[in-house]
């Protein structure tokens, strides 16, 4: 049996950072994906999740240094989780994106998805 870790999002790109190592270069980013539906009471709510995201620039990853805030980006990867205690002694713990693969998109205007 083969198991599989596989993530999809389609957002908005918020902070990016990025780092060369050497002749690589890693970027850490930060993309925001919505969903719009209405509640019970017919009134529309709109769901954002921010997801946490760390690319290497390679085959699939190209440009990293044209990543900019406000972009709209398609990106698959798999999800990491992370634990560690901070210089004040609390656990942090969370998850991140390691992106495979990342894809500007040119259509710059992007709308929360929408339920039937």
């Amino acid at each position: 049996m083969e198991y599989l870790n596989l993530i999809e999002v389609r957002g908005r790109v918020g902070n990016v950072s990025i780092k060369q190592y050497g002749e690589g270069v890693n970027c850490r980013f930060s993309v925001i994906s919505e969903y719009a539906y209405k509640d019970r009471n017919g009134e529309p709510v709109i769901d954002s999740v921010w997801f946490n995201c760390t690319g290497w620039e390679g085959r699939n990853i190209q440009d990293l240094e044209q990543l900019r805030r406000g972009m709209i980006v398609h990106l698959t990867g798999r999800i990491r989780t992370y634990k560690f205690t901070n210089d004040e002694g609390t656990d942090i713990s969370g998850w991140e994106i390691l992106v495979n693969s990342l894809k500007v998109e040119e259509d710059d205007v992007l709308q929360p998805q929408r339920s039937l």
